[in-house]
């Protein structure tokens, strides 16, 4: 891999002639971004995907120039994903993969490719956004900014004392990319807002004040909003726990009863450890 310094501060990552991502060089301030954009360019190489910073520009065009250029192996594929695309402009990457169970990944990736770009850090990091579209120019768009959630390592060394694992990560199915209160989740998960099914997850959304401009870091909404809904569903993650600790502790001498006071204990700091 070749970086070049090019205009405005900007660094181009090539192999060869192919581009694999376009991001602002930062300073040594900013180490954490820094390190998120060395990933980024590793990954963008292993798949072909363009990586773009918070302030670079957009693509407009797919890399190729014109779709006779697209392999005739994945011409259909990127029909197909063109409408997807058409009918919502950003995308989380679990929710188009299962779309397509039996097509390889190899093939999913490098049809993405040539249709969407994704952001290296910011409120829209690693989505799949269309080419030609600016999620950073429209407050619309705001609804599909992710929400990360991550079960605490208190909570889970608890539930794992009991035996009970959170969901492993694999292939996803058809809703994985979709919250519900009932759905189990892993340790960690990322889910769009317009995908949080949940009515008092979507009237928070919808109430919530929306930014005159987008911040790098929360997007359109204000951070109050994600505490908010982290706080909810944590809630729900507790729910589970309690439910599925109360079976295992019924008639066990080694009682849920203190296991179960001290889920009810945990507070949102305990879990944002």
């Amino acid at each position: 891999c070749v970086c070049v310094c090019v205009g405005g501060g900007m660094r181009l990552c090539m192999q060869g002639k192919r581009e694999l991502v376009y991001f602002s060089v930062l300073t040594r301030t900013n180490h954490c971004r820094y390190q998120n954009n060395l990933f980024a360019a590793a990954r963008a190489e292993e798949e072909g995907l363009l990586y773009i910073g918070w302030t670079d520009p957009v693509p407009t065009a797919p890399p190729d120039g014109s779709d006779e250029s697209i392999d005739p192996a994945i011409r259909d594929l990127v029909a197909s994903l063109r409408e997807l695309f058409v009918s919502r402009p950003i995308w989380v990457r679990n929710a188009i993969v299962a779309r397509y169970p039996g097509v390889p990944l190899t093939r999913i990736k490098k049809a993405l490719a040539l249709l969407s770009f994704t952001f290296s850090t910011g409120p829209f990091r690693n989505l799949l956004v269309r080419r030609g579209i600016d999620p950073r120019l429209d407050s619309a768009t705001g609804v599909y900014q992710y929400l990360d959630f991550r079960v605490s390592r208190k909570l889970l060394s608890k539930l794992k004392a009991l035996g009970i694992e959170p969901t492993r990560a694999g292939r996803p199915d058809a809703d994985t990319h979709i919250y519900t209160r009932t759905r189990p989740i892993g340790q960690a998960a990322m889910f769009q807002l317009c995908d949080l099914n949940d009515p008092d997850l979507q009237r928070l959304i919808e109430e919530s004040e929306v930014l005159p401009t987008c911040d790098e870091k929360t997007g359109w909404y204000p951070q109050a909003l994600f505490k908010r809904l982290r706080d909810i569903i944590r809630g729900h993650v507790l729910g589970q726990a309690r439910a599925a600790v109360g079976e295992l502790s019924s008639g066990m001498v080694m009682g849920g009863a203190s296991f179960m006071d001290s889920l009810t204990g945990l507070t949102s700091s305990d879990d944002d450890d």
